[in-house]
């Protein structure tokens, strides 16, 4: 017999978090179908309700949700008697769904796991009187880099444990016959002022911005290498006016090698590990944007537009031997596993 108060309820908010998790869920339905888990969906997520078993239809409590309040979440977990929450740390800007989701479970001291799917955001976890009123009772993290900054922000260390990045542990590297024709600029969203506009979008080059002096050298220099901006998906729409829209399923990007460009999102470190070439827009005046920079060194670095050009020159003449210095392997193997240990632990113990 199982102990029914261990009733497990599974929140799903930003797409970089679900998809974070759901490697960890598929692999842990069996147990939580046992347990009677019941999953929820914010509406940013809700198109990978899909993913999970069929089986588990009558379990889906809401598939797309938002701006929840810490009253609407303590009612929901009061009468589901749940018991253990498993989520990921969602920023608490725009929705305050997840965060107030961590708040209720530790106003009903209910046993929360959570999830740091980046290497930045440690304020998600505190609310405006510096208290850990979004931190749940024990957090899984990538790395000792993100372990080491938790502790110093005043985490317990036993409240924290490294599990990897399950999403980063299913990419292999693929071989591509082709010669990169696209390039694809990953939205760096301001978070400095909090008003998501896109930083690549800013006029931080003498009254114009990256994009409009990136979408002019190619017209001139590379014309057959075509400019597509990915916006982030809380990033406020911008006129974007010289580089088209990339709208294409993120895991159908596979099929052809292309050329990323961004700051430090995610995505660039997932297309690195794909075998895509990534270059790494470390130019000084985009580094008040971010807290905290990807801690691994991976792709092209370049830090303004002359080297810049030099690496796109470089790649489209077919010399791209991009060096791979981030010893990946070591940081996300056995990912899935450990991240399923964590939930394991809590509902077997």
């Amino acid at each position: 017999m199982h102990n029914l108060s261990l009733r497990p309820l599974v929140y799903f908010q930003d797409i970089g978090g679900t998809r974070f998790l759901l490697p960890v869920i598929n692999s842990l339905l069996k147990l939580l179908k046992k347990f009677e888990a019941i999953f929820i969906f914010h509406e940013k997520s809700s198109t990978f309700s899909q993913a999970l078993s069929e089986s588990f239809n009558n379990n889906f409590a809401y598939t797309s949700i938002k701006n929840f309040s810490i009253k609407e979440w303590k009612s929901i977990l009061t009468e589901e008697n749940i018991g253990v929450v498993v989520c990921t740390m969602s920023s608490k800007y725009i929705d305050m769904t997840n965060c107030n989701l961590i708040a209720a479970c530790n106003e009903l001291n209910i046993q929360s796991i959570g999830f740091f799917d980046h290497w930045k955001g440690f304020d998600r976890l505190k609310d405006a009187d510096n208290r850990f009123t979004y931190m749940t009772s024990i957090v899984g993290v990538i790395d000792n880099y993100v372990k080491d900054g938790l502790i110093n922000e005043g985490i317990s260390s036993e409240r924290v444990e490294v599990v990897g990045h399950p999403l980063l542990e299913t990419i292999s590297p693929k071989n591509y016959n082709n010669d990169p024709c696209e390039a694809i600029i990953i939205s760096q969203p301001n978070i400095l002022d909090k008003s998501f506009n896109g930083i690549f979008n800013l006029p931080l080059f003498e009254n114009e911005s990256f994009i409009d002096r990136l979408a002019s050298t190619f017209s001139s220099k590379f014309s057959n290498l075509k400019l597509l901006y990915k916006s982030h998906p809380k990033e406020k729409k911008a006129a974007i006016v010289k580089a088209d829209l990339f709208k294409e399923s993120w895991d159908e990007i596979n099929k052809s090698k292309k050329i990323f460009l961004g700051f430090d999102s995610m995505l660039l470190f997932e297309s690195y590990l794909s075998n895509h070439e990534v270059i790494i827009l470390n130019f000084p005046e985009f580094k008040k944007y971010s807290d905290k920079s990807i801690p691994y060194d991976f792709g092209y670095s370049v830090k303004d537009f002359n080297e810049l050009e030099k690496r796109l020159f470089a790649i489209v003449s077919g010399e791209y031997n991009q060096a791979n210095t981030f010893s990946y392997r070591e940081v996300i193997c056995n990912s899935i596993d450990r991240s399923k240990n964590l939930i394991e632990n809590t509902l077997l113990k």
